[in-house]
C-alpha cells in the first residue's frame, strides 16, 4: 500500500469513525483504544527487540514515539500537542 492508498483508507476510517460513535463517546471510545495499543504493544516487546524494530522501521518509529509520547505526557498531566501528522515520510526527514 502507498502513502496515498494509506491516507485515503485512513481518511475513510476517520468519516466511518465519525458515523458510529457519538461525539460525547469519542474520549472514551479513544481511551479504551489507547489502553489496547500499550497493552498489544506490551505484549510485542515481550517478543521482540522494540527500540531495534523503531531504527528498522520509521512507521514503527512514529506509532511507538506517539504511544510513549502521550503515555508519558498523559501520566504527568502535561498539556502538549500531539503528533497527528501522517506523513511518515516527512517524520523521517526531520529527524535524520
Amino acid at each position: 500500500m502507498n502513502k496515498e492508498e494509506l491516507l485515503e483508507k485512513f481518511n475513510k476510517n476517520v468519516a466511518y469513525l465519525q458515523r458510529i460513535v457519538p461525539p460525547d463517546d469519542i474520549y472514551i471510545f479513544t481511551e479504551q483504544t489507547f489502553m489496547a495499543a500499550l497493552f498489544f504493544l506490551q505484549k510485542w516487546a515481550e517478543l521482540t527487540d522494540v527500540q531495534q524494530a523503531c531504527k528498522d522501521d520509521p512507521v514503527t518509529a512514529k506509532w511507538v514515539r506517539n504511544i510513549a509520547g502521550y503515555l508519558m505526557i498523559r501520566d504527568n498531566d502535561e498539556d502538549a500537542q500531539i503528533d497527528l501528522d501522517m506523513d511518515i515520510t516527512r517524520q523521517d526527514e526531520a529527524s535524520s
